[in-house]
């Protein structure tokens, strides 16, 4: 049975996110895009952010993280886009908020 998403999901996206990157230019960005797509769950980053674009990929990332993907697409992309908007915002609020 699949483990609900919990924190620990959220901040491996979080360092997903910010792997291999420079860090003032990502949160400068993830600013504009929350500011821009605040009624997103994801900010429009998953869209436009190019992370894990293909569902395998985030199947592959849940698994590696521990935790079960749906089987449905869009169940999948729901639920991973409201994980990226509440990484997002933990990146935010770790460096001097929104």
């Amino acid at each position: 049975m699949a483990r609900h998403v919990s924190m620990e999901i959220v901040r491996a996206i979080k360092d997903y996110i910010l792997e291999d990157v420079d860090k003032e230019e990502t949160v400068s960005e993830l600013r504009r895009y929350k500011k821009e797509f605040w009624s997103v769950p994801d900010y429009n980053w998953y869209r436009y952010g190019n992370i894990l674009p293909y569902y395998s990929q985030i199947r592959d990332f849940y698994a590696e993280h521990g935790f079960e993907a749906s089987d449905d697409n869009e169940v999948l992309c729901a639920s991973f886009c409201k994980c990226v908007g509440k990484a997002i915002d933990l990146i935010l609020e770790e460096n001097g908020g929104e």
